[in-house]
């Protein structure tokens, strides 16, 4: 995925825009603006709809790439998950909540699978350790018989 920055820059020029003259478009300081292109900051929200404007384009477009730029930043880089996402923002406040339940039943099924593995695990790992005693034990009266004989 090209990242914002390498996007405005490639659009800027494509449209024969300088530096100079989005830079004052957008309200901003030609080195802030490098800086964005570059990659070395991020392009804050609040410039979306000013992006939008000077490159006579969808907010909605903008809008999208900045997002991807802030799911990059979140340690999100797959595409599947960026569309994911993409979607829940579009869905209506009832829809939000009827995932938001569903996942939360989810993490709850989750749990109580989880916990249920930790106490067979801690079952098992009590079963080995009574094994090994045992063993042990039975070493230690070998060991007594063998030198009491």
């Amino acid at each position: 995925m090209i990242s914002i920055g390498l996007r405005i820059k490639n659009i800027r020029m494509g449209l024969g825009l300088t530096v100079d003259s989005l830079s004052h478009d957008l309200g901003v300081s030609r080195t802030y603006l490098t800086l964005i292109e570059n990659g070395e900051r991020r392009l804050p929200k609040k410039l979306v709809g000013k992006l939008a404007k000077a490159f006579i384009m969808p907010k909605a477009t903008v809008y999208e790439w900045y997002l991807e730029q802030e799911l990059r930043g979140a340690g999100i880089t797959d595409k599947k998950s960026h569309e994911l996402i993409k979607k829940v923002l579009k869905m209506t406040p009832k829809e939000k909540e009827s995932l938001l339940q569903v996942l939360k039943e989810h993490k709850i099924h989750q749990k109580s699978h989880s916990d249920s593995n930790k106490e067979n695990q801690n079952t098992s790992l009590l079963t080995a350790k009574k094994e090994i005693i045992k063993q042990m034990t039975g070493a230690e009266r070998y060991h007594q018989a063998k030198a009491g004989s």
